[in-house]
């Protein structure tokens, strides 16, 4: 196991954000959206988030589509978006 350790120096620079940065927080939760692995710790949140997304994502989704992060393909009812190569890249810091 990894381990980090911290001397009271180091704790002295840490600064705390006033807030969270929009895009990294869309970021964390489209990729624990997609994350099947973590179904135990994620899986209410995703079903009750996929159950609402339909309606209410679509303004975010064309806006992801027009920045080239997701496609979309439409197959009758069922939607499914996929990040592009863009939209699999970490977010800067």
């Amino acid at each position: 196991m990894l381990g980090i350790h911290f001397t009271a120096e180091d704790l002295t620079r840490v600064r705390i954000a006033p807030r969270p940065s929009p895009l990294p927080e869309l970021h964390a939760a489209l990729m624990m959206l997609g994350a099947p692995h973590e179904g135990l710790l994620f899986g209410g949140w995703r079903s009750r988030l996929l159950r609402a997304l339909p309606g209410a994502a679509e303004p975010h989704a064309a806006a992801l589509r027009a920045a080239g992060l997701i496609t979309t393909t439409r197959t009758g009812r069922s939607v499914h978006h996929a990040r592009t190569a863009l939209g699999t890249l970490p977010a800067a810091p």
